[in-house]
């Protein structure tokens, strides 16, 4: 009889916790946005049937208030909206802001440290390294380059259904091309043309940089963790 009462006592002591932890926007006043225990906001990721990127997009647009809270399965998080409070955040209050809470595994996974999720004085001294890159009149420079590579992505397009005939076109992989003949002329000076080359090195080597699919898909399911849960 005590083990079932401890039993239930327990039971019901974790339930009050649970309820508690998704409950915290609430008791603090931000209007949030209901969570399902324990998928919190994301349930739609669980059945596949959205991504990430849209759940944030329809959070957006549900409320009008400048902070919306949610909960990133169970990690309690603050979607901002309001632009000005945005600018405040990444620019006057940067100082207080600047960690994105996003792991880091320089030694087995070095694309991970890049300026979007590194922190601190790494972030620091990274930005002041590609920032002469990025000014004014280098991305004025670049976009005669990038333009060019537009057009024959455009080019490509009107080839594949000059016949007027219905055409399955895959656009992420049109996408992916158009990124990797862009990084390759802006970045490296390489005239790659993958559009008309598609079995070209670069191309190759941009592919085997990502893996098979499944491998693709274990990354980002762990990328996605790390984000939520940084260890």
């Amino acid at each position: 009889m005590i083990t079932i009462l401890i039993l239930l006592l327990g039971i019901t002591s974790f339930y009050l916790l649970i309820k508690r932890h998704y409950s915290k926007w609430q008791r603090l006043g931000f209007p949030t946005d209901e969570p399902l225990i324990p998928f919190g906001s994301l349930v739609q990721i669980f059945r596949k049937e959205k991504h990430f990127g849209l759940i944030m997009a329809e959070l957006y647009e549900k409320f009008q208030e400048k902070v919306v809270g949610c909960y990133l399965f169970t990690k309690p998080a603050l979607l901002v909206r309001d632009a000005e409070l945005a600018r405040k955040v990444l620019t006057t209050d940067f100082a207080s802001f600047h960690d994105r809470g996003v792991h880091v595994d320089e030694k087995y996974d070095p694309l991970t440290a890049n300026l979007f999720n590194l922190e601190g004085q790494k972030w620091h001294t990274l930005r002041n390294k590609l920032s002469p890159s990025f000014s004014s009149g280098k991305l004025k420079a670049m976009f005669e380059t990038i333009d060019e590579v537009g057009n024959k992505l455009i080019n490509y397009i009107a080839k594949e259904v000059e016949d007027g005939k219905i055409h399955n076109l895959e656009i992420k992989s049109l996408m992916t091309t158009y990124a990797v003949d862009i990084i390759g002329s802006v970045i490296f000076g390489l005239d790659i043309d993958s559009f008309t080359k598609p079995n070209n090195e670069f191309r190759i080597l941009s592919i085997n940089l990502h893996g098979n699919q499944k491998s693709v898909l274990l990354l980002r399911f762990r990328r996605l963790m790390a984000f939520i849960y940084p260890p």
